[in-house]
């Protein structure tokens, strides 16, 4: 997989209290891709927000001291780092304050690339990869075909870490282990609500539940209170092998996001649910796929919608071929490898 390639990649992303940090992370996965396959990498941020987890992981971060809504500002520093390269570097975009006015600056200087799902004519892209199973194919190739734009588009190109390119496991749909996650939050009291009905399905006497601790959960007593009473529950916090835990499970109750797309990269059969209004057209598509069991937005009814998720978890323990067809077409869809995928074509251009 290693290449020779010299290539200058600038990754142009940010992360704060108003941005996820999955933008900052899923360009972490495209840079390891890139520098494994040769490439230098450099990151350029509005402000110090994510430098420390960047140069954590040997990069380098370039702190254009600029608001973050507003990226024209600090262009001309870009532009200046870009023209100190010896060959036409890349500028890989991740931010949604992204505009065709930005792009069709830079790419006077190098070659543009956007990761993300904004819509409308974002103008002269080189490259563009939106991983959402609700892209409009048809629209971006009629927008940007007669561009030259590559276009990467589909579940397929989710950059995941490394760790989930190569953990696939081809289980049997037997469950009898569970992980629970909500994510780094749990404002609804999702995982409570869900674990004090699990606890008293007479489906799922034999099933034992991994809950996933977030490190912005505002109160875990009490989630503590009820593992400390239930020996089928098992706490974990500052999980750092999230693909190992989910080897470890037979199946998974999820919030939608980033992890139900690790999930089916390892091969884990997933009842999800959207935490907020947001998720819900990426969560209804994937259950249209085929590829996971949907409870609903738990902004309408935390309750309600725990109710359905635990309604959805004795189908899947009761049906085992079921769960097993679950994942086999999610994995179909996202095998771990999106993150490589981009790299390769990103160093080509």
């Amino acid at each position: 997989m290693c290449g020779s390639s010299p290539k200058k990649v600038f990754i142009r992303t940010d992360a704060n209290a108003m941005i996820a940090s999955g933008h900052v992370m899923r360009c972490l996965s495209v840079a390891d891709a890139l520098r494994g396959r040769g490439a230098g990498v450099e990151f350029v941020l509005s402000d110090n927000g994510p430098a420390g987890v960047i140069r954590e992981r040997g990069y380098e971060a370039l702190i254009l001291g600029t608001d973050w809504r507003r990226i024209e500002e600090g262009a001309e520093l870009l532009e200046a780092r870009c023209l100190e390269e010896s060959e036409r570097p890349v500028v890989l975009v991740d931010t949604y304050a992204i505009t065709s006015s930005y792009v069709n600056r830079l790419a006077r200087c190098c070659r543009v690339c956007y990761l993300g799902s904004k819509a409308g004519d974002l103008g002269s892209l080189a490259l563009l990869a939106n991983y959402s199973t609700e892209v409009d194919v048809r629209g971006c190739e009629m927008l940007y075909g007669s561009r030259g734009t590559r276009l990467l588009l589909g579940p397929s190109f989710a950059p995941l870490r490394a760790q989930f390119a190569d953990s696939y496991e081809d289980r049997t749909g037997e469950v009898d282990r569970v992980l629970v996650t909500t994510g780094s939050t749990d404002p609804m009291r999702f995982v409570p609500t869900f674990l004090e009905a699990a606890l008293k399905s007479e489906a799922l006497r034999d099933v034992s539940f991994a809950v996933v601790v977030g490190g912005m959960f505002d109160d875990v007593s009490e989630i503590e209170g009820i593992a400390s009473a239930h020996p089928r529950v098992e706490l974990h916090r500052g999980v750092s092998d999230m693909a190992e835990l989910m080897a470890s499970a037979d199946a998974a109750v999820s919030a939608n996001g980033t992890t139900v797309y690790e999930m089916a990269a390892v091969g884990l059969p997933a009842v999800t649910f959207a935490m907020v209004e947001e998720q819900v057209p990426s969560a209804e598509s994937l259950a249209r796929l085929g590829a996971v069991a949907y409870a609903g937005c738990a902004g309408d009814s935390a309750s309600e919608v725990a109710r359905r998720a635990l309604t959805r978890l004795e189908g899947l323990v009761s049906e085992p071929r079921r769960a097993h067809a679950l994942a086999l077409r999610a994995h179909a869809l996202i095998d771990g490898r999106g993150a490589d995928r981009i790299a390769k074509e990103i160093i080509t251009l």
